[in-house]
């Protein structure tokens, strides 16, 4: 078998323990640009 690149590697390697969940944390509001008028 040949793996062409890291996320088929990955992939592979999490198959065999019935791969993994990962929690997405919620986005932020974007910040205030800051002001370089000041």
């Amino acid at each position: 078998m040949t793996i062409s690149n890291l996320a088929d590697a990955i992939r592979a390697r999490l198959r065999s323990v019935g791969g993994i969940e990962l929690e997405i944390p919620p986005r932020q509001p974007i910040r205030e640009a800051p002001d370089f008028n000041a």
